[in-house]
């Protein structure tokens, strides 16, 4: 089992740390796919910021564009139109450029190549600034040349000629004639430029196309020396010396002229220069735009391509990381389906195992079941025979033999019934069954049987009782006597001299009741103690050589403490003595639980009472009638309902005393026809049962019945119901329980229950031990072919109607076994194999106490 036990657990967890492992490269690969999304997200949202941010350059450059282009055609209509609104707008546009190429530099940063290109467009555009500028301030220069004025400045210079142009200025020619008065008017051919209107004769104007007209001007006559102009107000003047005049202005004009078109010729020399830088410089800052435009796109591509990479480089990590995981868990979620199937494998083979190992503990079991049973009935003829033998006339050597034999048989059967014992415990097919009894009584009796064994060693047996003498507890008394009874065994087997005492103490807040019972023996030490409740185990094996024993007596109390869910401690030194220290929870008595000695009148208030007891056992017919009879009762018994309902038509009785479990009609049916149809004729209804308080049906028909008593009860019980029922008050004063003998182990009869019913005439007593032993020689023999003929139910019920018999013998053991075989039926009746052995075993122990009944009624016929 070891060998296939270990590469199970190997497996197991290897099969945990490729879970694990599963789970930790999932949990990597998400948390890669995390990492790597995370970043690839971030790059990709920083390349389509540096996108959009080189969008909006682009954008910035073609608005620059634009507004450069406009600013260039508003300066052009200003030049030639000189409207101020024209220049304010310009103005605006170009401080708005100057914006512009600042925000320019600031959104191209750190870039040296496309800072480069912004400096050298702002400085080209500074520069058409100011070339723009000298043109507009040579343009004014020109426009403030007055050459009227100049001429007039010239003429000046002489004072004849000023008289002769303030006369000049003076005189007028009559708009309505070009006649000059005293002389005749002649033309003179001369050239002009046509003053043209319009922004295309502007543009010609200004880029140097003059378009020159001729037209004639009148002129005085030389030969005369003076002549008469008409005025606008029509008076003449003679104008002195004209010719010199004349020519003087003539002469100065023409300089003027001269000198007017040498500046023309110069403003439009420098304009034409100026024009041609502007086009070079406007070429070039198209040409720089052009650049940085053509910049900004390579960026945007290179962006683009960038962005497109950490797109391809995240989806390709990320597809490798997937696949990597996707083997990586593969590999492991097979050597996981590999490990699971071997662990299932291993799960089915240690199942297999399980059951065998089950079926093995069934089969000792079953083995130790039928060796108990193959030695206990030959133990119990031997006992028998020794009981026979021992009435006979012995000489000292054979009643030296007998002694011998008689000890190596108990020693037999107490060693068989510890391994069945430890068997059922093992197995958990103990079960406890709860009845009142008086401790103080319990440990007088346990402290009796052992002083012989005490004085014949020498040693001092010492009991203390530290509770109220007439405290009544309720707990599996059996098994308690049982574990008491090995404990002491134990500490006067191993005490050699000095004492051995047992103490009884009651806590009554934690109803539990304490037993100490101390040595002064052989003592162990702290390694013999932790393996001392072990099975098969003692503390030494020179102690098996001196002391004997088979080891199972501690085991077998430990386990019955825990039963009881008691504890048990151990104190001990090595050569000082033990102590062993039992706690056992228990409950008090009920108040029903006492023995109640009936004075002579109360019992005569019994007198002239009839009652009617249906039961189905005969033993329990027997014994009822005799307890009714014995305190005044008039009787009746019926076997079964069906014909005690035909009587009960025609008698009335006083009390009915019905069994419940009954074939054909129980006694819960009975009670329902009794309560319906027969009222009137009887007083009380008493229920018997060996079924618990607490079963379904006695609980819904509790009502039908004035008073349950449930097997196996007592004459004091039975008395006490009877006067409660009547009405008359039971006598306060408590005496203890009859005494019991130890088991079914005894070789003596314990008759002190019939005595109770058959008082002290020896021949009734005789009467009913008679008709009991014939009684239950009868249902031995039907126990036995119920069970191997499997009758299940009928073995059932039987089981239930025998409690009472073995009860009265205070056959305790064979009591509860055949309780517990009732309830084993009804809880799982599909278990026969169980069921049989359980029957099996509990038939050889009924042969064996009932030898205990034939012995006895033996021997009094020896003594009749």
């Amino acid at each position: 089992m070891n060998k296939f036990q270990s590469p199970k657990k190997n497996q197991i967890g290897n099969l945990t740390t490729r879970v694990v492992g599963v789970f930790l490269i999932i949990f990597l690969v998400v948390g890669g796919f995390g990492y790597i999304s995370y970043n690839s997200f971030n790059s990709l949202n920083n390349s389509v910021r540096s996108l959009a941010s080189a969008e909006e350059t682009s954008e910035q450059l073609n608005e620059l564009f634009r507004d450069m282009m406009k600013a260039e055609n508003l300066i052009r209509i200003y030049i030639i139109t000189e409207d101020d609104s024209t220049f304010r707008e310009y103005n605006q546009l170009k401080d708005s450029i100057n914006i512009g190429l600042k925000d320019l530099q600031k959104a191209i940063g750190d870039d040296p190549l496309r800072g480069r290109k912004v400096d050298t467009l702002k400085s080209l555009f500074d520069l058409k600034q100011e070339m723009l500028t000298d043109f507009l301030a040579l343009k004014k220069k020109q426009l403030r040349n007055a050459y009227t004025d100049k001429a007039l400045r010239e003429l000046n210079l002489d004072g004849k000629s000023n008289d002769q142009i303030r006369q000049l200025q003076s005189t007028s020619v009559s708009p309505k004639s070009d006649s000059l008065v005293g002389g005749e008017v002649s033309y003179r051919v001369v050239e002009r430029e046509k003053q043209a209107k319009g922004i295309i004769a502007s543009l010609k104007r200004l880029f140097g196309s003059r378009e020159v007209v001729y037209d004639t001007i009148p002129v005085l006559d030389a030969e005369n020396d003076s002549a008469l102009v008409t005025n606008g107000t029509g008076y003449v003047k003679r104008l002195v010396d004209g010719d010199s005049l004349v020519n003087r202005i003539e002469e100065i004009l023409t300089d003027l002229r001269a000198e007017e078109r040498y500046y023309r010729n110069l403003l439009s020399l420098r304009e034409y220069r100026i024009l041609e830088q502007d086009q070079n410089l406007l070429f070039q800052i198209q040409e720089t735009l052009n650049e940085l435009t053509s910049i900004e796109r390579r960026t945007n591509l290179s962006k683009q391509e960038e962005a497109q990479n950490v797109a391809d480089e995240a989806t390709n990590t990320l597809f490798a990381i997937g696949l990597v995981g996707l083997i990586g868990s593969g590999i492991l979620l097979t050597l996981v389906f590999r490990g699971v199937s071997r662990s299932n494998y291993y799960r089915q083979r240690a199942e297999m195992e399980k059951n065998r190992a089950e079926r093995l503990a069934r089969i000792k079991e079953e083995f130790l079941a039928n060796m108990s049973h193959e030695i206990r009935t030959p133990i119990h003829s031997i006992n028998g025979f020794l009981g026979l033998l021992q009435d006979t006339e012995l000489n000292e050597d054979q009643v030296k033999y007998l002694r011998t034999i008689n000890g190596s048989a108990s020693f037999l059967l107490r060693l068989v019934n510890d391994l069945l014992d430890l068997s059922k415990l093992n197995a958990g097919k103990v079960t406890l069954h709860n009845e009142g009894f008086y401790p103080s009584h319990l440990l007088g009796e346990i402290i009796d049987s052992f002083k012989p064994q005490a004085d014949e060693k020498g040693i001092e047996l010492k009991y203390a009782f530290k509770a109220d003498k007439d405290l009544a507890l309720e707990t599996d008394v059996f098994r308690f006597r049982q574990i008491l009874t090995n404990l002491l065994s134990n500490a006067i087997k191993f005490t050699e001299k000095g004492t051995v005492d047992l103490t009884f103490q009651w806590n009554n807040k934690y109803n539990v009741a304490k037993i100490n019972i101390s040595d002064t023996g052989i003592g162990m030490t702290p390694e013999e103690q932790r393996k001392v409740f072990s099975s098969f185990s003692q503390a030494d094996a020179s102690i098996t050589r001196k002391y004997g024993g088979t080891g199972l007596g501690l085991a077998i109390v430990k386990k019955m403490i825990e039963l009881f869910d008691g504890a048990i401690d151990l104190i001990s030194t090595k050569g000082k003595g033990s102590d062993f220290t039992v706690r056992i929870p228990m409950q008090l008595a009920s108040k029903e639980f006492q023995e109640v000695p009936q004075s002579d009148e109360k019992i005569k208030s019994l007198k002239d009472l009839s009652a009617a007891v249906v039961d189905d056992d005969p033993n329990n017919r027997l014994l009822m009638s005799k307890i009714l009879i014995s305190i005044g009762f008039e009787v009746s018994v019926y076997e079964n309902p069906k014909e005690f309902l035909d009587k009960i038509e025609k008698q009335r009785f006083d009390f009915i005393f019905s069994d419940i479990q009954m074939p054909d009609i129980d006694g819960l049916t009975l009670s329902k026809i009794l309560r319906e149809n027969h009222q009137d004729n009887f007083e009380k209804l008493v229920a018997m049962t060996a079924k618990g308080e607490s079963r379904p049906d006695v609980q819904e028909n509790k009502s039908n019945f004035d008073s349950i008593l449930f097997k196996p009860f007592s004459r004091v019980e039975l008395i006490n119901t009877v006067f409660n029922l009547a009405e008359i008050e039971p006598e306060k004063e408590v005496f203890s329980e009859k005494p019991k003998s130890d088991d079914g182990n005894s070789s003596e009869l314990d008759i002190s229950e019939i005595k109770v019913f058959a008082g002290d005439d020896p021949e009734m007593i005789r009467n009913m031990i008679e008709g009991l032993y014939g009684n239950m020689q009868n249902d031995i023999a039907n126990f036995r072919s119920y069970a191997q003929q499997n009758e299940i139910d009928n073995l059932r019920k039987l089981a239930h109607r025998m409690i009472p018999s073995w009860s009265h013998f205070s056959f305790d053991t064979v009591s509860q076994k055949l309780r517990v075989l009732e309830e084993t039926i009804e809880s799982n009746p599909d278990a026969s194999e169980e069921i049989y052995l359980m029957a099996d075993d509990l038939a050889e122990e009924m042969s064996a106490d009932i030898a205990l009944i034939d012995k006895w009624l033996r021997r009094q016929s020896h003594i009749a």
